[in-house]
């Protein structure tokens, strides 16, 4: 019989092993049973050996004698082979025992060498640590990436190794506390991103934390070059923006500056063509209020040297009314002289706010340029039926001539100015202003920079959308009322033209207050 450890630990007994295993009993059963005929005989023999015949005794005692040693023999041998069949059962179920031991620590340490292998292979790094934050486990294939070798961490505290980077340490105690944690880690130039999660055993006990990093540097460095070229795309595409935005405001500025030339122009050409004949009738009018004087004087000696005239120059002294004559000829004539004094002055303010004659840079009187603005608008400030007289309160101190561009600094009062007009006249509109003023102020800065302060009393302006006044287009008037280029093209003169500074201060119902300041 031969043994043949290599069996298959999960197959069934076969009929040989079956035999084996039951034929000890089977023998023992059989010579319990011969044993008992046996006996049984011998008892009837022993029984009859009263019996006369001696020698028939004798034979009959000898053959059962013979009987009990072949009974003895085969008790010994059915023992002999139970105790062999209880030894080689006893032996097998040992050595299957051992053999399927020795098997399934086999099958274990090649699961467990099969499962370290793809640990170490794998492109991560598995970990675990105990309660304290020791390191228990450390593998992977990216082990040799990290700071510490394998034998250099294990054994040691997270909160030693890692202490420089407490997103790490914060992680490990959420796992602890029982919570998912995830964290980014930081080697050199490389990047894990490290997934956290409690050890339960029995009754949930947590009894350590497993992780596992990922090298993401890759994943990073495609992200973040994926971003700068988005950073990048969307640099260039608001540099296009701010192009775009720019051309669009200085088309509409030329053809602005266009129309204003144009304008310039035309009031130019009126102010020369008025100019001329009311300066011949203003160098008139001085001779004819004296030749007047004279004829009335005259009138009045008559009337005294003849006080008693002929009946036609009565009747025609009551025709003319000569007495209402006498008294209201020279009121009309000062009134002329009044009206072509202010014609002269309106056709000088047309001049000079066009200023078509002084394109470039030239020292000029501010103070001029506001007047000359204020005039130009005083048909707004004027009482009308729905908005009482604006006061203009000036409040002009000691400047210097000013180096600027006169005709297009007249253009920021007159968008200023003109602002604060509506300004005053909405508020008027609803109800919120009954004594409607404005007030300009200048000021003299460190005898380098001139202030100019235009302020209203109006309604204000609402802090959401006080920094977008000077943008293009930008406007709160209704369609048809405003093209929101007004403040753009000031700030442009004054920043731009004049490297000056325009500001705006404004409150709710406390009125708006915008500040110039140009070099001198």
């Amino acid at each position: 019989m031969s043994l043949n450890p290599n069996f298959d630990s999960d197959s069934s007994p076969s009929k040989l092993q079956l035999l084996l295993k039951w034929l000890p009993w089977l023998l023992l059963i059989l010579s319990l049973g011969v044993t008992w005929v046996v006996w049984q005989r011998t008892d009837r023999v022993s029984v009859s050996s009263t019996e006369p015949s001696t020698d028939y005794a004798e034979r009959k005692l000898e053959k059962i004698k013979q009987q009990k040693s072949i009974l003895i023999l085969a008790n010994g041998l059915t023992i002999s082979c139970l105790l062999f069949g209880l030894t080689w059962s006893m032996t097998t179920t040992q050595y299957r025992a051992t053999a399927i031991a020795r098997v399934m620590t086999q099958v274990l340490s090649d699961k467990e060498q099969q499962l370290r292998t793809i640990i170490t292979n794998a492109p991560i790094i598995l970990f675990t640590l105990n309660c304290n934050g020791i390191f228990t486990l450390f593998e992977g294939k990216n082990v040799k990436l990290t700071s510490k070798q394998l034998d250099e961490i294990l054994g040691l505290s997270i909160y030693d190794v890692y202490q420089d980077q407490p997103q790490l340490l914060e992680a490990n105690n959420s796992a602890l506390r029982g919570d998912n944690a995830e964290a980014i880690a930081q080697f050199g130039d490389l990047i894990f991103n490290t997934r956290w999660s409690p050890l339960k055993g029995e009754n949930d006990v947590i009894f350590g934390v497993i992780g596992v990093a990922t090298d993401i540097t890759e994943r990073q460095k495609l992200i973040t070059a994926l971003q700068k070229s988005e950073a990048e795309s969307r640099e260039k595409a608001d540099k296009l923006q701010q192009t775009l935005n720019e051309l669009t405001e200085t088309q509409t500025q030329l053809f602005q500056a266009e129309k204003l030339s144009s304008l310039g122009e035309l009031v130019a050409g009126i102010a020369h063509e008025v100019n001329n004949p009311i300066n011949f009738l203003q160098g008139n009018i001085y001779p004819a209020n004296n030749y007047t004087k004279d004829l009335l004087d005259l009138v009045n000696l008559y009337q005294q040297k003849f006080p008693i005239p002929g009946v036609e120059i009565l009747q025609k002294i009551e025709e003319i009314e000569l007495e209402f004559i006498t008294e209201d000829l020279p009121k009309v004539l000062n009134s002329m002289h009044i009206a072509t004094d202010r014609i002269c002055e309106l056709v000088k303010s047309l001049k000079n706010f066009s200023r078509l004659d002084e394109a470039d840079m030239k020292p000029v009187d501010i103070h001029s340029g506001i007047d000359s603005t204020l005039l130009i608008l005083n048909h707004r400030l004027k009482e009308k039926p729905n908005c009482p007289t604006i006061q203009v309160l000036k409040e002009y101190a000691d400047l210097p001539q000013v180096e600027c561009y006169p005709g297009q600094l007249n253009q920021v009062f007159m968008n200023i100015l003109a602002n604060g007009i509506d300004a005053l006249e909405e508020s008027v509109a609803k109800g919120k202003n009954l004594d409607p003023q404005i007030r300009v102020m200048t000021k003299l800065i460190d005898e380098k920079w001139v202030m100019i302060k235009i302020c209203d009393n109006g309604m204000g302006i609402p802090k959401n959308i006080q920094s977008k006044l000077f943008d293009p287009f930008f406007t709160t008037k209704p369609i048809g009322k405003g093209t929101g280029l007004g403040l753009s093209i000031s700030y442009n003169i004054v920043v731009e033209k004049h490297k000056g500074l325009l500001k705006c201060v404004s409150s709710p119902s406390q009125g708006t207050e915008f500040t110039i300041e140009i070099p001198t």
